[in-house]
């Protein structure tokens, strides 16, 4: 790895940087109602009650079953009980489901299933008068639009398949979205909303995940056909690719320093470039028998917020998760599985004392670092696919269930404390 200092990591950006059932009423027969034989309202004969097999137990076979419950489903009656919303605004910017949301200071980028990226704002100034007052237009009103309103800055045109990662640059100033026919689009946040999208082809799969360097507009994308690469968003360049994985290309990001890139694959290895020289400085692999065994995909990745602490977390297909030395490649520790693939890891940020696992199970569990001991956990009744840290408090916000073609600004976050 590079032991470099701060200056000689920036040479290499070029850059600055819810129906009962009901039983009919028991049918006596139409001897009882004539008054013939010993059916009698006085208990005479056996069937006075029903008992028509003369036990006297009143089960015989003059008592009907009841019916069955009707099939809602097969009638096209939908009985599902509805979903709750805590919204406080809703900005149906996008006509399929929002796959992805990225959010830095005031600005919030999307994508979605209808293969196009959009910016968003809940702040007024960012969105000047013009953008309010067509708010207030909309919902038929002179007034300021309610505290919270989502303003639509810029949508990119379609980009051919649906858009399933994107990411903002560190200061804002740019919007990289990844899409599943291989695109990487970038532009700029500011100024004019017109403002082009240029595209990048280099890839010839689906992309994973787009991450933007800690000082820098560069891009860090991960390709289903294996490979990593980079694209300048500032001056609309590419810059490098990263070849090496046997499979996939995942998840991924940047050191805290920016000083090399992280990769994590379908092959099950993790790999720690450095970045200028485009070389492999550590790989993360099952080689002495104590990382991911063989078959299983890394889905998830998580570097330690503090520089000074170099370890990454990973998690598996198979529900496995594991922490590791970025500096040495060395195993450090396994953390009891989930009972599916964990889609999400991510190190609480005040001091990365806390690991947050999320899974396909509905299962979310907090680790304490230091000790490997569990601090929390919470059950879902749907897969948890995403987790992000509360950026103060010790809490965070998690993504389970289904997508819906909206951008919501929420009152009431699911949040978990410790």
């Amino acid at each position: 790895m590079d032991g470099g200092d701060g200056a000689e990591a920036d040479t290499f950006l070029g850059v600055e940087v819810e129906d009962d059932p009901s039983a009919r009423p028991p049918d006596g027969g139409d001897e009882g109602a004539n008054g013939g034989g010993d059916h009698t309202m006085d208990g005479g004969g056996d069937d006075a009650m029903g008992d028509s097999d003369g036990d006297g137990d009143g089960t015989g076979e003059g008592e009907d079953e009841p019916e069955p419950e009707l099939d809602l489903e097969n009638l096209g009656v939908d009985d599902t009980p509805p979903v709750r919303d805590d919204a406080i605004t809703v900005c149906t910017v996008h006509s399929g489901p929002v796959y992805a949301v990225a959010a830095v200071g005031a600005i919030l980028a999307t994508g979605s299933g209808d293969d196009t990226g959009a910016l968003l704002t809940p702040d007024p100034a960012v969105a000047g008068a013009a953008a309010v007052a067509a708010a207030a237009a909309a919902a038929g009103t002179s007034s300021p639009p309610p505290a919270g309103t989502l303003f639509p800055l810029a949508h990119t045109s379609s980009l051919g398949e649906s858009v399933s990662a994107v990411a903002l640059s560190a200061d804002g100033a740019y919007a990289a979205y990844g899409a599943e026919n291989g695109v990487v689009a970038v532009r700029g946040v500011r100024g004019d909303t017109a403002q082009g999208v240029t595209l990048f082809e280099e890839a010839t799969a689906a992309i994973h995940f787009v991450a933007f360097h800690p000082r820098g507009p560069v891009v860090l994308a991960g390709d289903a056909d294996g490979t990593g690469w980079m694209v300048n968003a500032a001056t609309s360049s590419f810059m490098a690719v990263f070849a090496g994985h046997g499979g996939a290309v995942t998840c991924g990001g940047w050191s805290p320093d920016g000083r090399t890139a992280v990769t994590g694959a379908a092959d099950g290895v993790v790999r720690v470039w450095d970045p200028k020289a485009t070389t492999v400085a550590v790989s993360v692999s099952n080689e002495r028998g104590d990382y991911h065994p063989a078959g299983v995909g890394v889905v998830a990745l998580a570097l330690h917020p503090s520089a000074d602490t170099p370890v990454g977390a990973s998690g598996g297909d198979d529900g496995s998760v594991y922490l590791w030395s970025t500096a040495t490649g060395k195993v450090l520790t396994k953390v009891p599985p989930h009972a599916e693939s964990v889609e999400a890891v991510a190190f609480s940020p005040a001091g990365g004392e806390h690991l947050a696992a999320a899974a396909l199970d509905g299962t979310l569990r907090v680790w304490d670092v230091a000790v490997s001991a569990e601090r929390g956990a919470a059950a879902h009744d749907a897969g948890v696919t995403a987790v992000a840290w509360h950026p103060t408090e010790r809490g965070m916000l998690l993504k389970h269930g289904a997508c819906h073609p909206r951008t919501s600004v929420r009152k009431k976050q699911k949040r978990i404390f410790f």
